[in-house]
């Protein structure tokens, strides 16, 4: 990178990622000993170094002078904190701390989110796209014999699969549940040693090894698994993590494994113009981002009463400090009853409309938590 005044800022979603920057600046992440760390906050504090490439903890370097930050790639939901407390996303952090320092934002994508698509589209920034990925896409459903004979896998696809390893074809296939005994067993069925060895199986884990490589074909099984999620954004993360898929295999379409056919190719056998077109129109008339801000509350509890009457609670007062925001709704107390470690129960309450009179009506009441951008709504 060319030298030049003041301090940049590079993000990375993955550590795995750090290794496309060496030598452009200094690395910063958690995997550093402490001594580094140290070295390091030192050394941008006293802005002997102008470069830094990070994940989210670098968004908390004692910067001097900073003056520009690139976000790579944009869409990766692994810019966000998902299992631990603050659930900060990396995204917003930055363009917080651009906005403090007045420092220049770059959004750096290969297959932008829906959020910067129509940003972009009404002119409020101006994204850096690599080259944006086409994906193309081959679906091979369940047929009526794998049906009936209940079939772990597609007799076709487990056909085709075998005979890309037996050609010395590089596999990758996905399955995003640890439970692939059965799957293995299809590939795998009467294949030599060194052709069990062309084919990579596993879940999304396989994407953030620290080597990651082209793939000379890659197959997604049951896509269904993330596209019916309970979650509006369900389609738009099948969208971005078959654009992953296909960066692995740019010169050959992205096999699809799908016991819904329908479903799969209303989803991923469009163009991104068609795709991007309806789904801006669900969100719209629900009133959904892009077009608004979500915010969940959290109240936590010994016992499911006590946490429903805080809850209740908390919702009245909130409704209340509303009033004067009229386009700011909050929806809920909604029962959280997923599968829990924790003895606390949990109720949410969520808020859509701007982000600042959001916080503004919610910022003193009494919450255990409030998650921006939540994972999922409810």
């Amino acid at each position: 990178m060319k030298k030049q005044k003041g301090q940049t800022l590079i993000l990375v979603p993955e550590v795995a990622m750090l290794h496309e920057y060496t030598g452009m600046g200094t690395l910063y992440y958690a995997g550093l000993k402490q001594s580094e760390k140290k070295e390091i906050w030192s050394c941008v504090q006293e802005e002997k170094i102008q470069v830094i490439i990070g994940t989210q903890k670098a968004l908390f370097l004692p910067f001097k002078n900073l003056t520009k930050i690139i976000i790579n790639e944009e869409q990766y939901e692994t810019h966000k904190l998902w299992d631990q407390y603050p659930r900060l996303h990396t995204v917003r952090g930055a363009e917080m701390l651009a906005k403090i320092w007045g420092a220049k934002i770059i959004y750096s994508s290969s297959y932008p989110s829906i959020r910067l698509r129509f940003l972009q589209a009404n002119k409020s920034i101006k994204p850096l796209t690599n080259k944006q990925v086409q994906i193309k896409t081959t679906i091979i459903p369940f047929s009526f014999e794998d049906r009936k004979w209940k079939r772990a896998f597609p007799n076709d696809a487990g056909t085709t699969i075998r005979a890309w390893a037996r050609q010395g074809k590089k596999v990758l296939v996905l399955y995003n549940k640890k439970d692939n005994q059965k799957i293995k067993e299809v590939l795998f069925f009467r294949l030599s040693k060194k052709a069990k060895e062309s084919i990579s199986l596993g879940t999304t884990s396989l994407l953030t090894d620290a080597v990651q490589k082209e793939y000379d074909r890659v197959v997604w099984i049951a896509p269904e698994l993330t596209m019916r999620a309970i979650d509006y954004r369900s389609s738009e993360r099948a969208r971005i993590l078959a654009a992953r898929l296909q960066s692995l295999t740019p010169k050959f379409p992205v096999t699809i494994v799908t016991r819904n056919f329908d479903l799969t190719q209303q989803t991923l056998g469009v163009s991104d113009a068609m795709w991007y077109e309806k789904v801006l129109k669900e969100r719209r008339l629900l009133h959904l981002p892009p077009y608004t801000d979500l915010v969940r509350l959290t109240v936590r509890d010994k016992s499911i009463k006590k946490a429903h009457t805080r809850a209740d609670n908390v919702f009245t007062l909130l409704q209340s400090a509303l009033e004067k925001f009229p386009a700011t709704r909050a929806f809920g107390p909604y029962e959280e009853r997923s599968p829990k470690k924790s003895k606390l129960f949990e109720w949410h309450i969520l808020i859509s409309g701007e982000l600042s009179k959001a916080v503004e009506a919610y910022k003193n009441l009494p919450i255990d938590s409030a998650d921006i951008d939540p994972q999922r709504i409810v």
